[in-house]
């Protein structure tokens, strides 16, 4: 049976009272309704590295992949690498997709703007690299000046890999929006598994019980760094400042848009300064 959730707390609990499969306990078939307190929720989340979220956020704007800014972050994600390379990352295939999204925005095909990150070979090749990617697709609609997003997931780990997508994905939707002059609408995180593995079942038990129910009050307090790549309207605009963020951080020369202007916002200052200090803790430690 589907299921919609409201908080990051009640997805949860939503996997942990699922049937147990493959060393997990999994609901099929959830949705998860993304506002400011479940971006909280997420971030917030005991033992999360939300700058992980950031960095992936900040390559998929970008269009492009960089295991140097992501091992510096997480080194761990070296695990998922075929030759120093990640097969699956979402930068370079929905790069040009992205581009036609936004055309497609502008141009009031409101029902075609969207990208497909699963690739037909994704499901035949017969050597399975290390890196598949969990995400099918990403959809944007735009309605009376708001813009609104669906990604579609065909797995997520609900402890390990929500806290970062949501965080990726919201600041895609942040960049959309920006560059359509809109605001940001709803976020629709489906996913056809949703799931705890057996490891992290006592903390997520924890979590949930502690936050099915959500609490009244002012808006959450979110980080610096979640928003916008660029204060100038127009994709291209969002794709060069995140690209000259990822150069500041890396050091890795990339093609950025020729003759776009792209004035960083506070927040990709604030990004690309809080991965910088985290990648010099890491290796200074």
């Amino acid at each position: 049976m589907a299921v919609l959730c409201r908080s990051y707390g009640e997805l949860l609990a939503a996997a942990l009272g699922g049937a147990p499969h493959s060393g997990t306990r999994e609901a099929l078939n959830t949705a998860l309704a993304v506002d400011d307190h479940v971006v909280a929720e997420c971030v917030g989340r005991p033992g999360a590295e939300p700058l992980i979220g950031a960095a992936e956020g900040l390559l998929l704007v970008a269009g492009l992949q960089s295991a140097k800014l992501l091992t510096g972050v997480q080194p761990r994600f070296g695990d998922y690498t075929d030759g120093g390379a990640f097969e699956g990352a979402y930068g370079p295939r929905l790069r040009e997709q992205l581009v036609g999204c936004f055309r497609k925005l502008s141009s009031g095909s409101r029902r075609q703007a969207s990208a497909a990150v699963w690739r037909p070979e994704d499901s035949t090749a017969a050597l399975v690299p290390r890196d598949v990617p969990c995400t099918l697709a990403v959809s944007f609609h735009e309605r009376f000046g708001s813009l609104h997003m669906m990604v579609a997931m065909r797995s997520n780990d609900a402890w390990m890999g929500v806290p970062y997508d949501v965080v990726m994905f919201r600041l895609l939707q942040s960049a959309m929006a920006a560059a359509r002059g809109a605001q940001l609408g709803e976020y629709l995180h489906v996913s056809s598994s949703t799931h705890v593995y057996s490891r992290d079942a006592a903390k997520a038990e924890k979590l949930a019980g502690r936050r099915r129910r959500r609490e009244a009050g002012a808006a959450p307090a979110l980080p610096e760094w979640l928003g916008p790549m660029s204060t100038r309207a127009g994709w291209s605009s969002q794709v060069k400042a995140a690209r000259l963020a990822v150069e500041s951080v890396t050091g890795e020369k990339s093609a950025v848009p020729a003759g776009v202007g792209a004035h960083a916002t506070d927040a990709l200052s604030a990004m690309a300064s809080a991965l910088s200090e985290k990648i010099r803790h890491r290796t200074s430690h």
